[in-house]
């Protein structure tokens, strides 16, 4: 059995990583860590099976200490610096970490990492979205355009931080004009019903479109009620967007969660291109419980793959595996792909 520390256990999608890791408690061990004590031994003593080590994401000696008989570690902790990826290399600790920021992705690949595997991105969205886009455009000659859009609910389980990170992306600007301006409709979910999705930067945007040689590779999304994303669009004209995405304390006040209603979410990826010399449109779509829960279980899932297949290196998630290897490792009811 592999043992999985997570850093950043504390919070929600750290808690969510956790209790996917004992999921399944024949496959693999959880440890929960966190700075503070007696906040991560109550996390993981909600947590049947799991342990606690104190770590400190911070400190080179408190995370070398916790690694001691871990097999890999899930990051979930945000870092300016990949402080805990240096460790993790140095000791040969394989490592997922679930940020979405280009700026850390840039400064982890400065990283010398030949014999460790560290994985980034590996979540959702970015993630499986990745996935996803390589699953529908690797048998086209040439893809033309692909389309990736995520349609949020605004009963999610994202905590302060989750919140504040995707105001940051609506607030950016799209290849130099207003984000969250631009629409189109988009269908979702098995139902194929249509939503009305706005443009959007997002770093994973960019990796893609390198990696994949995609020329016209869009973003987009909308949160499921329409009057919700009217209101984050004025504060964009507004200007305060980017002030209410830095302000934390004010967005837990203001965000909720109802745990009696459903949080599904809904990502769609559609490609255009050429198959044997002829013009075809390939769609994938995925339905989630949970965007939070399916961060968890992505995150999860990449660890064990990476322990399953002895990968090593620096990798974006559809640089090590496929689409179908990550669903079949989940093997969740809470998931549901279409084609």
């Amino acid at each position: 059995m592999q043992t999985i520390l997570v850093i950043g256990a504390s919070g929600v999608l750290g808690q969510l990583v956790c209790r996917e890791i004992m999921r399944k408690p024949e496959e693999a061990h959880v440890i929960v860590s966190d700075y503070k004590v007696d906040r991560g031994r109550k996390i993981a003593e909600l947590i049947p099976g799991a342990e606690f080590r104190q770590a400190d994401a911070r400190k080179k000696e408190s995370i070398r200490a916790a690694l001691v008989g871990v097999a890999a570690v899930i990051i979930v902790a945000k870092q300016e610096k990949p402080i805990v990826q240096q460790v993790c290399i140095e000791c040969g600790v394989a490592c997922v970490d679930v940020t979405t920021e280009a700026a850390f992705v840039n400064k982890l690949r400065e990283l010398d990492s030949p014999n460790t595997a560290s994985i980034v991105m590996a979540g959702f969205i970015p993630g499986l979205s990745g996935l996803m886009v390589k699953e529908a455009t690797e048998t086209m000659e040439e893809p033309e355009e692909v389309n990736v859009a995520l349609l949020q609910s605004t009963n999610a389980q994202a905590g302060a931080t989750g919140v504040s990170d995707m105001l940051h992306i609506v607030a950016e600007n799209v290849e130099g004009k207003a984000g969250f301006k631009e629409m189109r409709q988009i269908t979702f979910g098995s139902s194929g019903f249509e939503k009305k999705v706005r443009k959007i930067e997002h770093a994973e945007r960019k990796c893609i479109a390198e990696a994949m040689n995609l020329h016209k590779l869009h973003y987009w999304t909308a949160w499921d009620e329409e009057l919700f994303n009217k209101k984050i669009s004025l504060l964009k004209k507004l200007g305060l967007l980017r002030w209410l995405a830095n302000r934390k304390g004010l967005i837990k006040k203001i965000v909720t969660h109802n745990p009696n209603h459903d949080e599904k979410a809904y990502l769609t990826v559609e490609a255009s291109g050429s198959i044997d010399g002829r013009s075809q449109v390939k769609s994938w779509r995925v339905s989630v419980v949970s965007d939070y829960e399916t961060t968890a279980m992505v995150a999860v899932a990449l660890a064990k793959l990476v322990l399953k297949n002895d990968i090593k290196g620096i990798h974006y998630p559809f640089e090590i595996t496929n689409l179908n290897e990550v669903i079949k490792t989940i093997q969740s009811e809470h998931i549901e792909l279409k084609s």
